[in-house]
Parts: structure tokens; C-alpha cells; sequence
């Protein structure tokens, strides 16, 4: 690992991206990207975990063939962070066995990987 913190590097996309959104009105995914890089999704992911309170839908005449999102902050002031969680891609049937009282040794591969990537980037967004 790299050790950076990509919260820190990608501040300034973050914190153009919050003084668009403080307006508390809905941008779609479009404007997002001009403000907020390519990766605007990754800098709302941010917000949201500083307990920034943003609410997506769908846009476009016909939902089912949506042209995108549109995003629009809640609140002005954030509420409690957001944690870290530790996400674990696991099959169908070895989740089945782990419901059942059983972890297959794949699983627990799985999950020991996935703890330690989340142990080794917890403190950062």
C-alpha cells in the first residue's frame, strides 16, 4: 500500500463539491462531475462519512432508462460521522453455510483479507 490518504489529497474536490451542495438543492450528476472531478461519487462518499446528511433519485422522463442521478445535501451542518465498515464479498452458499452455524475456509479467508484491508484504513475516509 501506497499509505496515502485520499480523503487529504482530494480535499479540494471535496470541499468545492459541499459549497455546491450547501445551497441544499438538487445537481445532478453532471454539474457534480465539473465541480467534483470524475470521481464525485467517491467525494460524496467522504461527505456522507463526515455525517453530511445527501440524498439521491433516479432522473429522466422514463425511470426505467434513467439518465442519471441528482444529488442535494439535507442539512447545512453535518450529524454524527459515518463509519467504516468492513465489506466481505462472499458466494450464495457460503453465506448459506455461515447462516447455518458453519464458515467454509474460504469465507474466513475472506474475511480475515477483508478485516485487514479495513484495519489497515480505518482512519482514513
Amino acid at each position: 500500500m501506497s499509505g496515502r490518504d485520499y480523503g487529504v489529497i482530494k480535499r479540494t474536490l471535496r470541499d468545492a463539491l459541499l459549497e455546491l451542495l450547501l445551497d441544499l438543492g438538487w445537481h445532478d450528476y453532471k454539474r457534480l462531475s465539473q465541480v467534483g472531478g470524475l470521481r464525485y461519487g467517491a467525494r460524496i462518499l467522504e461527505l456522507k462519512r463526515l455525517g453530511y446528511k445527501i440524498e439521491s433519485r433516479e432522473i429522466g422522463r422514463d425511470l426505467d432508462k434513467a439518465d442519471g442521478k441528482e444529488y442535494r445535501l439535507m442539512e447545512a451542518v453535518p450529524s454524527v460521522p459515518q463509519g467504516k465498515m468492513v465489506k466481505v464479498y462472499l458466494n450464495p452458499e457460503d453465506v448459506v453455510k455461515i447462516l447455518a452455524g458453519t464458515v467454509p475456509d474460504e469465507a474466513a479467508r475472506a474475511i480475515q483479507i477483508s478485516y485487514a484491508s479495513y484495519q489497515a484504513n480505518k482512519e482514513k475516509l
